[in-house]
């Protein structure tokens, strides 16, 4: 069912795209459309550049007008049409190179945009594919570019590898090299205790509650310590987010003790050292 209604929302995407692409080449300022005049090459990298910006403005429209505004798959799939843009444009060894970029200067010039043909490359595609929208919108969507960039990903794993960094938000934060998204935290955590069990137990009314074909699945559970030393089992859940969840949680508690017990280990070494040297000097 899931996979029908978004065959039908791509469906209703590219119908929307291309209606809006028919009306909004009416009011192109400068005409792109291919005549029988041979035109020189510069000009036809330079119009072949623009028609593609021109198309990927028109689907950011679709995407924020219509129906799937707060779908992250549209989005992503925008971001990676800028990301390949952004290659194109730095492709050194494309003997085309210099119309490509003239191109695009001329698309910012003749959509109002003059201010930004100076400004750093990443800059300039986000500007000319998203337009004049929020400034802080368009600041994010920068920041991701130069991250997408920086990390040099293959174009094909552009959705995927936002995706996997947490999604545009997150990356937009700027986090410190090295930084550990919650899912990637979720995942180690999940490979540390997979084949761990700190206990077991057995309830015929969990049994009754649980689907037979979820062996093997992860559960999440809220329980009480009692005063006898055993838990009381409050409620089980299946819901890859709360297990995701508690998971993260276990990953920074782990994280937390292994940080404690370097700087114990720390002094407990400078300790040491400081009482080794009080003797040496007593004893010289």
């Amino acid at each position: 069912m899931r996979n029908q209604v978004m065959e039908c929302s791509i469906s209703a995407t590219k119908a929307a795209v291309q209606q809006l692409a028919v009306k909004s080449a009416k009011g192109v300022v400068m005409d792109t459309k291919v005549s029988n005049e041979v035109k020189p090459v510069s000009m036809t990298q330079a119009i072949e550049v623009m028609k593609r910006i021109e198309q990927i403005a028109t689907e950011v429209s679709v995407w924020e007008k219509g129906i799937f505004t707060e779908s992250n798959a549209i989005l992503y799939g925008l971001l990676q049409k800028a990301y390949a843009l952004y290659k194109d444009l730095v492709n050194s060894s494309d003997s085309n190179l210099k119309y490509k970029k003239q191109g695009l200067n001329d698309y910012l010039m003749l959509h109002d945009m003059a201010a930004y043909v100076d400004k750093p490359l990443t800059t300039k595609v986000i500007r000319a594919i998203f337009g004049n929208r929020d400034r802080r919108r368009l600041s994010t969507y920068n920041t991701v570019l130069k991250f997408l960039v920086k990390m040099n990903f293959a174009g094909s794993d552009i959705p995927s590898k936002i995706a996997e960094y947490g999604g545009v938000q997150e990356i937009s934060l700027g986090r410190p090299e090295g930084f550990i998204t919650p899912k990637q935290r979720a995942q180690r955590a999940g490979e540390a205790v997979c084949d761990v069990s700190v206990a077991a137990f057995k309830s015929e009314k969990l049994i009754n509650q649980i689907n037979a074909d979820a062996v093997g699945e992860r559960f999440a559970a809220v329980l009480t310590y009692e005063s006898d030393g055993s838990f009381s089992v409050n409620c089980v859940l299946q819901s890859n987010t709360a297990v995701n969840a508690t998971l993260t949680a276990y990953y920074n508690t782990q994280q937390k003790m292994g940080k404690d017990k370097a700087k114990e280990a720390e002094v407990t070494k400078k300790r040491v050292s400081k009482t080794q040297a009080i003797d040496n000097a007593i004893g010289a």
